[in-house]
C-alpha cells in the first residue's frame, strides 16, 4: 500500500502548516495529475478550503472528498457487478419488517416500532468486522439474523461491507487507479468503521498521505489507531503547531485531561451564566461583539461554538446577528420550514402510524389548519367522533367508523364522510399495496413535490422481498424519503469568510481562532449523554477487543489491530475523546475564551444542570469547588455585563435586545400582583361594568364561584383546553351523560323544547321498562359497531353499561313511593329570557340551564306563571357518592346549579319548592326547600353571584400555584401569582366573601 507519508497531529494549526499547505504548495498547481483530499466531514473542508483561499494557494482543481462521496466515486470506478449500498431507512424497515415475523422475540417487540438503536448496533459491529453472532443474547442475533437474510434476498450491501470490497478490489490492483495524489486529514481513533475505506483510498493513489488526528494518545483506543497505520507506512511523524499559533489558554484546558492540574501561567477564560435560552443568546451575542471591537487592526477570527448540530442557542444567536445586520457565517444553519403541503402530508402519516383516536384528532385539525377542511366542517368532525367516542368507549377507528354508519347517528354524518375519504390503511401488506394506497394522498396533497418522486423510490424497492409488511414500518419509511434534505441559514448568515462564525462543535475543532465563546454547555447537551447498548456492554465490548489487539511491529508499548478488524469503541472511550477534543478546543484561541451555561432549561424553566465542561474549568478558574453563591454572583456580573454592552451598541442593539409589547406586558405583570388594589381587567375582570347582567347556566354560576379565574376563561371567553382523546378517560363522564339519558320519565328520546308542558309520570315498572330499553338499544347499536370491525364487545364498555343501568334502577326505586308527584317533566330547558330575584339580594339574574326531573304537584307548563299555585319538587341525578345539600354546604356555593333552578322554578310562579340531589346510595326524601334559599347564612354567597354577574368583577380565590388546590386550566402568565396576594386583593374586591 503505498502510503509515502504518515503523520500525527493534535492541533488545526500543525495540520495546515506542516502538511495540508505544503500538499497544496506542492501538488496544487499540477493540473495534470489528479489530486484529491479526503476529509471527516464537511466542515473540515470548509476550513482548509478558506485557509487556502486566505494564503492564495489554489483549491480549485482538487477533489475534496468526505467518506460517503469518496465511496460513491470509488465504488462508480470500480469494475465487476454494481454493488447497491443500502440506505438508513432502507435498513430500518427491515429491521422492522423482520420483528413482524418474530412475534415471540421479546426485543423484536421492543425494536419493532424504533429500529435505530438496533441498526447503530449492527452497524457497531459491522463497521468492526464482526458479525451479530457475537452477540451474547439469543433474541438479539435472530432478530439481526431475520433482517440480515431480508437484506440479502434484496441485494443490498451495508457501507461497511462496501468499504470492505472496495479494499479487497484495489489489494490485487496496481496504484493509481483513481488518481495521483492523496491527502487524509482529519481522521481519528474515533473512526474506526472508516478503516476499510482509508485503506482502500491509500490504495487506489499512486502516493497517499495520511494526517490522523489524535487528541489523547495514552488512551489505547488512540494508540491502536497511530499502530495500525504504523504497521503499513512505518513509525509516525509527529507534528507540533508553530508557537505562534498555539493558544493562550492550554493550562487551563488541560484541567479537562487532568483534573489535579496546577492553575499555571497564562490568561484565564472568562465565563457567564445567563436565566434561560434567550438570555444567553443576548449575552453570547454581546460577548462576541466585544470581542470584535478589540481588536481593530490584527485578524480577528470569532468563533461561538455550540455542541451538537441542532442547537437551540445557535439559531438564537443567529436570528439576532442577522438583525444587527452583521456579517457572519452560520454554519450549523437550521431545519428548513415545512411547506404546508409537506406538514399536511406528515400530519397524514401521523394519523395512519398512530392508528388510534388522536391521531386521527389531530388529522382533523391539521386538515383544517392547512385549508383542506373549513371551521365549520372541522368542528363537525371532531363532535362527531367525540359522541361515537363517548358511545362505544373505544379508540379504535374501525369501531368508530361502523358506529357512524348506523342510521341512529345521522347526526354524525361529516364524521363518517371524513374516514371514508381518508380511510385508515390495513395493519399490514404487500409493498405494491401499500404504496398503491399512500401515492393517491400524495398526489392528492401534493407531497413529495412532485409526488412522483415517492413512487420512483418505491419502485426501487426490491421485488425479490415479497410478504406483508407492517403499517407502521411502511409509513415510517415513507417519512423518512421524503424529509426534506439540508440545512438553511439566513442571509445574513452566509458569509464564509466573516471574521463572525457561528460553529457546532466538530466544526470549530478543525479551524484557528483568535478568539472563542463556548456557549450551551449543559448537561446531557454538551457532552451528549451516551451510554453502551444493553446488548452489548462494556465488557463484551473489551473482550472482543482484545481478541483483535496485537503487539505492533515496534514492540512492547505499540498496539495494533489485527487486519479485517476496528476497535468497538465503549461509552467510557467516547466520552473520553470528547474530553480530550473539548480541551483541545478550549486551547485553541489566542486571545480570548469565553464559557458559559444557563440556569434553567429551555423546555419547562426548570433548574439546569451544568456541563462536567462547564463545572471543571470553572473550579479550575476558582481554586475549588463552586456554591451556590458562586453562582449566584456569576449570573449577577454576567447581567451587569449584558447591560453594559447593551448601552455600548445603542445603534444596532435595540433591535436584538428588546421585543414587542414589553411595556403592556410589565403593566399587567406588576398590576396583577399589587395587594393594595382589587382585580381589574388584568384578573379575570371586565374592565368596565356590563350593560345587563351576565347570562350564564346555572351550571356555568356553581363553577364561577367555586373556581372564578377558570370559569372566566371557560365561559366568558369561551377558551378551554382542547379534546384530547389520548389523555382522557371519559368512563366515569359517559356513565353518568348514559344514565341521565335513559332515566327521562317521558316516551321518546328527545330533550323538550322551551315552554313545555308537563307530563303524567309513568308508574315505576313502565319506568323501569323505558330505561332498559334505551340501554338495549344503545348496547345493540354498540355491538353492531364492534361485530362490523370485527371486535368484540370489551368488558369494560359491559361494565360501564351495567353501571349505569344499576343508577338507573336505583334513581327510580327511590322515587316510587312518592306517589302524589304524579306530574313532571325530565331533561328540559328553563325558557329562554327567564329572570329570577336572588334571595336577600335586590338583584334580577338572568338563569338558563337544563333540569334533570322537576315533579310537580298537579299538571302545569314551564313557562313565566305556569307553575302558580303548583308544589315542585326539583331532582337532580348523580351517579357518584355526592353529598347531600344543606345550607352549610350552600353556603360554600355547593349545590349553587340546583339552588339557581328552584329560584327559577318560583320565578315561573311555583311554589313551595324542594331540593333533593338524588344519589345511588340516597333517598328521595327534600334536602332543602325554596324557603331555606333566603336563610341569613346564604347571604355572602347571593352577594357573591350578584356580584359576578352584575358587576363583571370576578378575580380568583384560590392559590394559583398549588395543583391541588387549584382546577381548570389556567394561562402560564397567571400560574406564579402568589396565594396571599391572591386572598387580598379577593377581600378588597368582595369585601369578606368567603
Amino acid at each position: 500500500m503505498p502510503l509515502t507519508r504518515l503523520c500525527v497531529a493534535d492541533h488545526p494549526a500543525a495540520v495546515w502548516a506542516e502538511a495540508v499547505e505544503p500538499w497544496l504548495r506542492l501538488r496544487g498547481t499540477r493540473w495534470r495529475e489528479r489530486r484529491a483530499v479526503l476529509v471527516p466531514n464537511a466542515a473540515w473542508a470548509a476550513a482548509l478550503k478558506a485557509q487556502a483561499v486566505e494564503h492564495g494557494l489554489p483549491a480549485i482543481g482538487v477533489a475534496w472528498f468526505t467518506p460517503g462521496k469518496f465511496r460513491t466515486y470509488a465504488l462508480g470506478a470500480r469494475s465487476g457487478p454494481a454493488m447497491r449500498v443500502a440506505l438508513r431507512e432502507d435498513l430500518h424497515l427491515l429491521v422492522e419488517w423482520a420483528a413482524a415475523q418474530l412475534p415471540d422475540n421479546p426485543l423484536a417487540r421492543a425494536y419493532g416500532a424504533d429500529a435505530a438503536p438496533f441498526q447503530a448496533l449492527l452497524d457497531a459491529l459491522d463497521g468492526a468486522g464482526w458479525g451479530a453472532e457475537v452477540l451474547p443474547d439469543a433474541a438479539a442475533r435472530e432478530l439481526a439474523a431475520a433482517a440480515v437474510e431480508l437484506r440479502a434476498r434484496a441485494g443490498w450491501v451495508t457501507a461497511a461491507a462496501a468499504d470492505r470490497a472496495l479494499r479487497d478490489t484495489v489489494a490485487g490492483e496496481t496504484p493509481g487507479k483513481l488518481g495521483d495524489h492523496l491527502l487524509a486529514v482529519g481522521f481519528g481513533p474515533g473512526d474506526w468503521a472508516l478503516r476499510p475505506l482509508l485503506e482502500a483510498a491509500a490504495g487506489s493513489y499512486a502516493e497517499a498521505e495520511f494526517v490522523l488526528d489524535v487528541v489523547d494518545y495514552e488512551q489505547p483506543v488512540a494508540a491502536a489507531w497511530v499502530g495500525v497505520w504504523e504497521e503499513l507506512a512505518g513509525p509516525a511523524e509527529w507534528l507540533e503547531a508553530p508557537p505562534e499559533m498555539r493558544g493562550s489558554f492550554a493550562a487551563q484546558a488541560m484541567a479537562l485531561l487532568n483534573e489535579n492540574t496546577a492553575p499555571g501561567t497564562g490568561p484565564r477564560p472568562g465565563f457567564y451564566l445567563a436565566e434561560d435560552l434567550q438570555a444567553e443568546a443576548e449575552i453570547v451575542v454581546a460577548q462576541a461583539l466585544t470581542f470584535l471591537s478589540e481588536s481593530d487592526k490584527a485578524p480577528t477570527r470569532v468563533g461561538v461554538v455550540v455542541g451538537p448540530l441542532n442547537s437551540p442557542l445557535a439559531r438564537e444567536v443567529a436570528a439576532r446577528f442577522t438583525a444587527l445586520d452583521l456579517p457572519h457565517h452560520d454554519s450549523p444553519g437550521h431545519q428548513p420550514g415545512r411547506t404546508n403541503a409537506q406538514a399536511l402530508f406528515e400530519a397524514w402519516l401521523d394519523w395512519q402510524e398512530n392508528g388510534r383516536l388522536a391521531g386521527l384528532v389531530a388529522w382533523v385539525r391539521s386538515a383544517q389548519r392547512f385549508g383542506q377542511l373549513t371551521e365549520d366542517d372541522a368542528v363537525a368532525i371532531e363532535s362527531g367522533l367525540k359522541t361515537a367516542a363517548d358511545e362505544t368507549l373505544s379508540d379504535d377507528p374501525a369501531v368508530l367508523a361502523a358506529w357512524l354508519k348506523t342510521p341512529m347517528n345521522e347526526t354524525a354524518r361529516p364524521a363518517a364522510e371524513f374516514l371514508a375519504e381518508w380511510p385508515q390503511l390495513p395493519e399490514t401488506a404487500s409493498w405494491r399495496d401499500l404504496m398503491a394506497a399512500i401515492h393517491p394522498v400524495a398526489e392528492k396533497l401534493g407531497w413529495p413535490d412532485p409526488p412522483s418522486a415517492l413512487a420512483e423510490r418505491a419502485a426501487a424497492w426490491p421485488v425479490s422481498l415479497t410478504g406483508a409488511i407492517p403499517r407502521a414500518a411502511g409509513l415510517r419509511w415513507v417519512r423518512a424519503v421524503t424529509r426534506v434534505p439540508g440545512r438553511t441559514r439566513g442571509g445574513g448568515g452566509r458569509e464564509p469568510f466573516a471574521p463572525l462564525q457561528i460553529v457546532e462543535a466538530a466544526s470549530a475543532a478543525a479551524q484557528p481562532w483568535t478568539h472563542l465563546v463556548l456557549g450551551g454547555l449543559q448537561h446531557g447537551e454538551w457532552p451528549a449523554d451516551e451510554d453502551d447498548s444493553p446488548l452489548l456492554g462494556e465488557a463484551r465490548l473489551a473482550e472482543l477487543n482484545r481478541r483483535v489487539l496485537r503487539q505492533g511491529a515496534q514492540g512492547e508499548g505499540d498496539w495494533t489491530v489485527a487486519p479485517g478488524h476496528g476497535l468497538l469503541v465503549t461509552a467510557g472511550d467516547r466520552h473520553r475523546l470528547a474530553r480530550a477534543s473539548f480541551a483541545r478546543l478550549a486551547a485553541l484561541p489566542t486571545t480570548g475564551l469565553v464559557l458559559g451555561a444557563r440556569r434553567a432549561d429551555p423546555a419547562d424553566g426548570r433548574a439546569a444542570r451544568f456541563s462536567e465542561y462547564f463545572w471543571t474549568l470553572a473550579a479550575h478558574a476558582l481554586g475549588r469547588l463552586p456554591e451556590d453563591q458562586d453562582w449566584d454572583e456569576l449570573a449577577q456580573k454576567s447581567r451587569a455585563a449584558l447591560e453594559s454592552a447593551q448601552a455600548a451598541w445603542p445603534e444596532k442593539g435595540g433591535a436584538a435586545f428588546t421585543g414587542p409589547g414589553v411595556e403592556a406586558t410589565a403593566r399587567a405583570h406588576i398590576t396583577r400582583r399589587d395587594a393594595a388594589k382589587p382585580f381589574d381587567e388584568f384578573s379575570f375582570c371586565l374592565k368596565e361594568k356590563p350593560a345587563t347582567a351576565l347570562r350564564l347556566s346555572c351550571k356555568a354560576w356553581e363553577e364561577a364561584v367555586a373556581r372564578p379565574g377558570a370559569a372566566w376563561f371557560k365561559h366568558l371567553l369561551r377558551v378551554e383546553r382542547r379534546w384530547d382523546p389520548a389523555t382522557e378517560d371519559g368512563v366515569r363522564r359517559v356513565v353518568g351523560t348514559w344514565a341521565h339519558a335513559w332515566v327521562r320519565p317521558g316516551p321518546g328520546g328527545r330533550l323538550r323544547e322551551d315552554g313545555a308542558a308537563s307530563q303524567p309520570l309513568p308508574e315505576p315498572a313502565l319506568w323501569r321498562k323505558l330505561a332498559d330499553d334505551r340501554a338495549a338499544e344503545q348496547r345493540a347499536a354498540v355491538n353492531a359497531a364492534f361485530t362490523m370491525a370485527g371486535r368484540p364487545l370489551p368488558e369494560a364498555w359491559l361494565d360501564a353499561w351495567a353501571s349505569a343501568g344499576r343508577a338507573v334502577r336505583d334513581w327510580i326505586d327511590a322515587l316510587a313511593g312518592e306517589n302524589e308527584w304524579r306530574e313532571g317533566l325530565g331533561e328540559f330547558y328553563l325558557p329562554a329570557g327567564l329572570n329570577g330575584p336572588l334571595p336577600l339580594v335586590n338583584v334580577a339574574m338572568p338563569l338558563a340551564g337544563r333540569l334533570d326531573l322537576v315533579r310537580l304537584s298537579r299538571a302545569g307548563v314551564f313557562a313565566p306563571g305556569g307553575l302558580t299555585g303548583t308544589g315542585a319538587w326539583l331532582v337532580d341525578f348523580k351517579t357518584g357518592g355526592d353529598q347531600t345539600l344543606s345550607v352549610a354546604r350552600l353556603a360554600k356555593g355547593e349545590g349553587l346549579q340546583l339552588a339557581l333552578y328552584a329560584v327559577a322554578l318560583q320565578a315561573l310562579g311555583a311554589g313551595p319548592v324542594r331540593l333533593t340531589l338524588l344519589t345511588r346510595e340516597g333517598g328521595a326524601e327534600a334536602q332543602l326547600t325554596g324557603e331555606e334559599l333566603a336563610d341569613p347564612p346564604l347571604a355572602g354567597l347571593w352577594q357573591l353571584v350578584a356580584d359576578l354577574a352584575v358587576a363583571g368583577q370576578w378575580g380568583e380565590r384560590h392559590d394559583l400555584a398549588d395543583a391541588h388546590d387549584r382546577a381548570g386550566d389556567y394561562p402560564l402568565a397567571t400560574l406564579p401569582m402568589p396565594g396571599e396576594i391572591i386572598r387580598q386583593k379577593w377581600a378588597l374586591t368582595h369585601g369578606n366573601i368567603k
